[in-house]
Order: C-alpha cells, then structure tokens, then sequence
C-alpha cells in the first residue's frame, strides 16, 4: 500500500496573523519563520492523527483488489477515479455505477456495487490499483475543527521557543496538551487486505 499526495491543501487551518497573536510577536522580522513552522505543525498532526485536515487531494495504490478499500486519511469528501493497470500495460478506469462510496464512516470506504466484483483481468505487478480521491474537512479554515486548530498553535509556540533538538533542561518533544488531542480522536491504521 502507498498514499501520496497529488495537490496540497491551498491554505493552512490557522493564519501567520493568528499564530504571531499566538506566539505573542508583534514584528514581521520572523513572518517566514512562523509560516513554515505553521506548515510543519499541520503536515507533523496530519501524520499523528492520520487525518487531512484541508481539502487535498490523495492517491491510493495497492497489489489488488481488497472487498472494502479503505482510504486513509479522512475524513473522505469523494472518490475521483478508480484505475488499475493490467499485465498488458493497460490502463483501465473503473466505471462509478460498479463501485460504491461510503464517505459516512471514518475511514471513508469503497466497496463494489451491488450485484457487482472487482475486475478479475490479470493485474500489473507492483501497486497497479489507484484511487484518486478528495480529504479533508473543507475549503477554509474555519471548517477544521477548533481542538486541531488550538494544536497547530501550540505546535507553532513550542517549536518557536524550542528551536534546538536539544537543551540542558528536560523538555518533551510535543507539548502535554497536543499530545493529548492526537490521543482523543486518531484514526488506527489501515490495512486494506487483498484477497
């Protein structure tokens, strides 16, 4: 199994004005600094709380075809394509009348239609099955919930006060309270067992 990123989220759940509010700073002499730090802290809680808190797109390819794939990183907004490519070389896009969606639960699911199977023509070897699909809460920031909001801030403050990989005093590595969050609401792995 292999998830890649095909298009980022175009905008981050918090802003360079909210976290320098944050932070306390009220110089833009750091403007750059904070900003990669705020990209940083949603890509490392993506990561922990295997979430996709911004709409973007992903791609999912596996060795065959399990009954119910499951799609990583939710929450699942919609399927765009499902493809696989045969021994021959070929291409194949799976028509959406044969496959259903299931964007409810958490991972987001596809299983086939009813009356229907997954297509039994001789796969390519490696990862030939490829689902194109949207995550993400939505558009704009105010549609991420606030608990992962308030965790990207404070990610923003420690790393902003902490910028050595070391220091005499013990710190932990994530502060208490985010640590906290990734607990309460992380999606378990996924595996997606091919039959």
């Amino acid at each position: 199994m292999s998830l890649q990123m095909i298009s980022p989220p175009t905008i981050e759940p918090v802003t360079l004005a909210e976290a320098k509010l944050h932070c306390r700073i009220d110089h833009p002499d750091e403007d750059s600094l904070i900003t990669s730090l705020i990209i940083a802290a949603r890509q490392w809680l993506e990561l922990a709380t295997r979430r996709s808190f911004i709409t973007q797109t992903l791609k999912l390819s596996l060795p065959g075809w399990p009954q119910t794939i499951q799609l990583p990183h939710p929450p699942l907004q919609s399927v765009s394509n499902v493809a696989y490519l045969t021994s021959s070389g070929e291409t194949v896009i799976v028509e959406s009348a044969n496959y259903t969606v299931i964007s409810a639960c958490e991972p987001g699911e596809i299983i086939p239609a009813y009356s229907q199977s997954w297509p039994s023509t001789s796969l390519a070897l490696g990862l030939p099955v490829q689902i194109e699909y949207l995550a993400g809460y939505g558009d704009t920031a105010d549609a991420v919930p606030q608990l992962y909001r308030q965790a990207i801030l404070l990610m923003v403050a420690h790393w902003y006060e902490n910028r050595e990989a070391t220091l005499p005093i013990n710190l932990r590595t994530v502060p208490f309270a985010v640590q906290s969050i990734i607990n309460i609401d992380r999606i378990p792995p996924i595996r997606n067992q091919v039959a």
